[in-house]
């Protein structure tokens, strides 16, 4: 596990945010069910209490005292159990029936709801076996000839269960307060375990091993996404890592003999004194070294701008049709010079977005290969076509070709193959072709022509430039 403070992370404070939310909603919801709970209880209880102080002043209007002294004492002996209280009391303010001893002389025996205490030591009744204040919700109705009639719910064991709901509300909140500050600190220690090994990747990559890639958990969430994402960075970046040892070596093994060439050639001349003409032919070989060095380092110019892309904003509308016509018009004579066969088919009106420079380049390096490597007679064929909407580039010949475990080999900078190193050239040509088709989003293939070459680039369907 990280160094780092788990509790300061930006993942963990996500986390906890979450988990406070999270438990304020549930206490809200809680809280909500608890007081609906509560006013429905005392809603049943009042409508209880009403319906039966109606029905009992109903018994009394319609009858007589005796009938409804009666009526109370049964439901006095019925209702004890369910805490339910009744009490009559004469115009001159005695109880007449009921499980109500009395009733309390600060409250005026007034019609409406009444919620009272009363003490087992003034009010005893039935039922009241210990010495307690007991809470009762009352509802009082004025009789004729001034009665009063009081029908009371005792709230013992409406409160026992309000406390037991209030209780279980307690719990479920802090319940579900741990439960998401716990569920926030394991998500947050698998969130930080998955960026530890992101961390450790990179720390083993900048201690010098490219070789390291982040490990994919293989649950195609993010994190996978992100490490996919890392690992063609990487792969990308050991590419160019090992792509410039490369062209470290091979600049220095390539171009040691030129310049041994031209440092040696210069020694001799200056070793005595010579003619006009062989100062001249010495002169002239060593331009014809320093031009090689200078193509040399061109091509390799050429090459790392492609790759790093930084010519993008010379990037316009090509006409790929022209730009195949503008280069056989110029490889034409060449074909002809060599003996060899060139013919272009471009179909009218192919476009990409690109860099002209560029293709230009690219182009002139696939034809230059096929005219220098085909025998006299052989044929070249130049071709600009649509290909399901992708525009497609394809140079082929009837030459010796390329074998096709070297094909992937050839694209690498500085790489001839046997056949070739009695030819004139560096080993950078197709490098840069590779180069210009990446950076133009292109895919290059090297193929069979059976015989010979079949080089086909395949560009992306051309899209309106961006403004």
């Amino acid at each position: 596990m990280s160094r780092i403070n788990l509790f300061r992370t930006t993942v963990f404070r996500v986390f906890f945010l979450y988990a406070v939310l999270f438990s304020l909603l549930a206490a809200a919801l809680l809280g909500f069910t608890y007081w609906s709970i509560s006013v429905h209880i005392a809603a049943q209880i009042n409508a209880s209490l009403k319906t039966e102080a109606t029905d009992l002043a109903y018994l009394f209007s319609h009858h007589n005292v005796e009938d409804l002294i009666a009526t109370i004492g049964r439901y006095s002996v019925v209702g004890q159990s369910a805490d339910r209280y009744y009490l009559l009391i004469s115009p001159s303010g005695l109880p007449l029936a009921g499980n109500l001893q009395a009733w309390p002389f600060q409250f005026d025996v007034r019609p409406g709801w009444h919620t009272v205490r009363l003490h087992y030591k003034e009010y005893q009744t039935r039922g009241w076996d210990r010495e307690q204040d007991y809470t009762v919700r009352s509802y009082v109705v004025a009789l004729p000839n001034h009665y009063r009639l009081v029908v009371a719910q005792g709230l013992q064991t409406v409160q026992k269960l309000r406390d037991y709901t209030q209780g279980a509300v307690l719990g479920a909140i802090a319940m579900s307060v741990l439960a998401s500050l716990l569920g926030g600190y394991l998500l947050s220690r698998a969130v930080l375990r998955r960026i530890d090994t992101i961390s450790g990747t990179a720390g083993e990559i900048i201690a010098g091993d490219l070789t390291r890639r982040v490990p994919i958990a293989g649950r195609d969430d993010e994190f996978d996404e992100l490490a996919a994402k890392l690992n063609a960075m990487l792969e990308r970046i050991e590419q160019l890592m090992v792509g410039m040892r490369q062209v470290t070596d091979n600049v220095a093994h390539d171009l040691r003999s030129p310049l041994t060439r031209l440092r040696n050639g210069l020694e001799v001349i200056l070793l005595e004194s010579r003619r006009e003409q062989e100062y001249r032919s010495a002169i002239e070989l060593a331009i014809e070294d320093v031009s090689v060095l200078l193509k040399t380092f061109n091509a390799l110019l050429s090459i790392t701008q492609a790759e790093a892309g930084v010519r993008r904003n010379d990037w316009a509308e090509v006409d790929l049709s022209a730009l195949a016509l503008d280069m056989a018009e110029l490889y034409e004579a060449v074909a002809e010079d060599r003996g060899v066969q060139f013919q272009c088919q471009p179909n009218a009106d192919v476009r990409i977005y690109g860099n002209r420079h560029l293709l230009a380049q690219a182009v002139s390096n696939l034809l230059d290969n096929s005219m220098k490597y085909v025998s006299q007679g052989a044929r070249v064929e130049l071709r600009v076509e649509l290909q399901q909407n992708s525009p497609v580039l394809t140079i082929s010949d009837n030459g010796p070709g390329i074998p096709a475990d070297q094909r992937s080999r050839v694209l690498e900078r500085f790489v001839r193959l046997d056949s070739a190193r009695t030819t004139p050239g560096n080993g950078l040509g197709l490098s840069l072709v590779r180069a210009v088709a990446r950076l133009h989003g292109a895919d290059l293939r090297l193929g069979d022509n059976a015989p010979g070459l079949l080089v086909t680039i395949t560009f992306p369907p051309f899209k309106t430039p961006p403004s």
